[in-house]
């Protein structure tokens, strides 16, 4: 990523050395794994919010999410996968087929879900490189029986850490990890105080680089303390993000990435604001702590099946929470990113299409990928949406 693209790529307040700093190299994270490991400590690998990190805190063992979203990752892929396959499947694999994610390298077993088709058979095409788990996920969210194979893969999955890493994890492990990641997502829910006010103090694309760090790490918690005191600044000494009054955008549907701002840089350049996006790199994972009461390992299994991903039929509870949103950050419009041939969420979108209808809000569909190559078509299209939404 270039400079300019850098200092683009998510508006004006990236031109603070916070924001900056965020979106530099990963090399800090990349340098704590290593001090980690050198002190006999493992890495587990995650690429979705399914995998419950809590278990693997209670392992002694770092969660780190994966590389997954890069166009040049994506196009090397397609020597091995197909071309119109999800541009997240074939960048994850692509940064693997190269070993340029340094976090996949450094993983010492890798924790799979089954969320969609093609990264189910993506994994068979890795599962050679370290010790892998393929948490399968059931698709009725409003079945106890379906919850109850799914509580019964959590076990596994803590049998297979347990031995790959050959530890004991305990009661009392889970319980302090459960404490440890509920006060992680209260202090990135925090941040949502600088996103509901008029005016907003902390724009969408930057939000996103917040989420994106290694979760309840030293790294993350100095980098949240920057951001903490940055956006105070900004409040007390009057400098918003945006101005008062701009379009208040929520982006819904698929997950983003560091790299792939796109949909945020061309709202945020037409003079809209995203206060706040659902997905599950947005605000869908932190709506829910785990109980701190009863087992702590069905606890732990609840509170990550009742995530709202399209891949559940029926999903309601996106709905529910898509109401919530609304209300809490006094949305004006509602922009619905789908990456192509991510079929669930496409299909799923013309739900989302009938119940911004309903609740009275102007609906914009974007269905992209990675490349660059359609921006100047979709700032057409986001503009004429942004004039719609102040009419």
């Amino acid at each position: 990523m270039t400079e300019k693209n850098r200092r683009s790529a998510t508006g004006n307040g990236a031109e603070s050395a916070v924001f900056k700093h965020l979106l530099a190299s990963p090399a800090e994270e990349v340098a704590y794994l290593g001090q980690e490991k050198d002190k006999g400590r493992k890495v587990v690998g995650i690429y979705c919010e399914y995998a419950p990190r809590e278990v693997i805190l209670a392992a002694g063992a770092v969660p780190t999410c994966l590389c997954s979203v890069t166009q040049e990752m994506a196009t090397i892929a397609e020597e091995d996968l197909p071309a119109n396959l999800c541009p997240i499947i074939k960048a994850s694999y692509g940064f693997i087929k190269t070993g340029r994610c340094p976090f996949f390298e450094a993983s010492d077993a890798i924790i799979a879900e089954t969320t969609c088709d093609g990264k189910k058979k993506m994994w068979e095409m890795i599962m050679d490189r370290h010790p892998t788990f393929i948490l399968e996920l059931t698709q009725k969210p409003e079945s106890e029986t379906a919850f109850q194979h799914w509580f019964e893969e959590v076990r596994k999955m803590k049998a297979f850490l347990e031995e790959t890493l050959g530890v004991d994890i305990t009661d009392d492990s889970l319980r302090e990890a459960i404490r440890t990641m509920n006060r992680w997502r209260d202090r990135l829910m925090g941040l949502n105080e600088f996103s509901m006010s008029d005016p907003v103090y902390i724009k969408g694309g930057e939000r996103v680089l917040v989420n994106q760090r290694v979760a309840a790490s030293p790294v993350q918690t100095y980098l949240l303390d920057e951001v903490y005191a940055e956006l105070e600044s900004r409040r007390s000494s009057g400098n918003p993000a945006a101005p008062a009054g701009a379009p208040r955008i929520l982006l819904t549907g698929v997950p983003v990435g560091l790299t792939v701002t796109k949909i945020f840089q061309l709202i945020e350049d037409s003079g809209g604001v995203v206060v706040v996006q659902e997905s599950c790199t947005g605000v869908k994972p932190l709506y829910e702590n785990v109980s701190e009461h009863g087992d702590p390992l069905e606890a732990i299994a609840r509170k990550y099946f009742n995530l709202p991903c399209s891949c559940f039929t029926p999903n309601e509870e996106r709905f529910v929470l898509l109401d919530r949103l609304v209300d809490a950050f006094k949305v004006d419009g509602i922009v619905d990113l789908v990456w192509m041939a991510c079929h669930t969420y496409n299909v799923e979108s013309f739900q989302v299409r009938q119940w911004a209808k309903r609740i009275d809000r102007p609906f914009l569909k974007v269905e992209t990928d990675f490349s660059p190559s359609d921006t100047e078509q979709l700032r057409t299209r986001i503009e004429s949406f942004l004039e719609m939404v102040r009419e």
